[in-house]
């Protein structure tokens, strides 16, 4: 008879890198909600958009693997006035606060409450810093645009977006 154990895992990219990540971000931008729309629906005056891509890349070695996860970012705001250099001054000085807050607090972490397999309740630190428990090294890169190609939908008067593609670098080591 065959014995077959179930596996465990960890979903890294969730748990070490898109909660930590809204949660940076809520506190920072005063923001309750991430919307996670795949069309454009307005939510009120400004607000985040995060929809995920597949995975950009993976390579499996024989202790550990390296993956690549891409996610788009999308920064809304109505403007009141017509769009001039200081709208555009402003537009650019969210975009470098992201980066600068994401620079400065790569040991982020949330308490997090889980329950496993057996029910049982734990809690863990979740980060998107070198973790020794799993032996994860994570990495980050994003590109900005100010002035982003509109989908139909987001043409509307007044609405300025910024556009983030940023990509998580994970290497695992089992």
């Amino acid at each position: 008879m065959t014995v077959y154990t179930a596996i465990t895992y960890e979903d890294v990219f969730n748990d070490r890198f898109i909660e930590p990540f809204q949660e940076l971000l809520r506190n920072e931008f005063h923001i309750k909600e991430f919307s996670m729309d795949t069309k454009f629906q307005e939510r009120g005056s400004h607000w985040f958009n995060l929809t995920l891509e597949p995975d950009a890349h993976s390579s499996m070695r024989s202790s550990g693997q390296h993956r690549e996860y891409n996610v788009k970012l999308k920064y809304y705001e109505f403007y009141k006035n017509e769009r001039d250099r200081t709208w555009f001054k402003y537009m650019m000085e969210i975009g470098e606060r992201l980066k600068r807050l994401i620079a400065n607090n790569s040991n982020f972490t949330v308490q997090k409450d889980w329950v496993d397999h057996t029910g049982t309740w734990g809690e863990t630190t979740i980060t998107w810093s070198e973790s020794e428990d799993t032996h994860c090294w994570f990495g980050m890169q994003i590109d900005i645009d100010y002035d982003p190609e509109r989908a139909e939908e987001e043409v509307v008067d007044k609405l300025g977006i910024i556009d983030f593609d940023i990509t998580f670098k994970i290497e695992e080591v089992y």
